[in-house]
């Protein structure tokens, strides 16, 4: 593999090198793009070993790289937090039946057993770089799933769906009935939306009195999602249980 053309002697041979540089980038052949496109990903990858496996065994370690290919230390800085507004959810019995199961993709420690509080005190504890904004994050086994991908980044679905099949029944059981807000939420919400405008609280209302989305239309939407990988607009949170090895999705939320 060649890699990308680096021109020799630029100052020395009459500015030659530079443009033989601006016809490779403009004019190059078929052949040569992908021999650049080749040499760019190798050079990614090999980035990316360099940053080493993640220092907690609640992020994989492809995610761990991809958020971090800039920040090898891992620090972390000042007031973030790379897990933000998460939703701790213990996997029901369906979620169970439903998952895959596959051999664990990333590292070998466990997410150690403990409460919900325990396991926001680990959450809490992420160091490094990266983000993602209210996520659904598996409980399974009494440990905190860990995160494969996140919002376009970490292990594609592919490369998952290689070890455990199909992701499409993946989802979970909270995303596909999700919960309707309770009379006293409803009050609550309506309040709020008032303080901000007439039109917001017609959209409030909107939201509230509409019939619940059918769960096989979430479904459909899931798997779409799912063709739709690497598109940051699809906000993708896939997790794996490293003792069980089941393979929970749900979807984070813009930031």
């Amino acid at each position: 593999m060649k890699g990308p053309y680096r021109a020799p002697g630029t100052r020395d041979r009459g500015g030659e090198g530079f443009f033989r540089s601006l016809r490779r980038r403009f004019f190059a052949t078929d052949e040569e793009r992908r021999e650049d496109e080749e040499w760019r990903l190798a050079e990614h990858e090999e980035r990316l070993r360099r940053v080493g496996p993640s220092p907690v065994p609640w992020i994989g370690d492809r995610l761990w790289a991809e958020w971090n290919v800039d920040n090898p230390r891992g620090e972390r800085d000042a007031g973030h937090n790379p897990i933000c507004m998460l939703q701790f959810v213990p996997v029901t019995e369906d979620d169970l039946r439903r998952a895959p199961i596959a051999r664990p993709l990333s590292g070998s420690a466990l997410p150690p057993k403990g409460t919900l509080d325990d396991h926001r005190h680990l959450i809490d504890s992420t160091p490094g770089r990266g983000r993602i904004d209210g996520p659904k994050w598996p409980v399974c086994c009494d440990r905190l799933g860990t995160l494969l991908r996140a919002e376009g980044y970490g292990s594609t679905v592919r490369e998952i769906e290689a070890i455990g099949g199909t992701l499409e029944r993946c989802l979970l059981d909270i995303e596909i009935h999700p919960p309707r807000p309770t009379a006293e939420e409803r009050l609550a919400i309506r309040a709020h939306a008032k303080l901000q405008g007439r039109s917001f609280e017609k959209f409030v209302e909107w939201g509230l009195s509409r019939p619940p989305t059918p769960p096989e239309t979430i479904i459909e939407g899931w798997k779409e999602s799912l063709e739709q990988d690497g598109d940051l607009d699809t906000y993708l949170a896939i997790f794996q249980c490293r003792e069980c090895g089941r393979i929970y999705g749900s979807y984070s939320e813009p930031d």
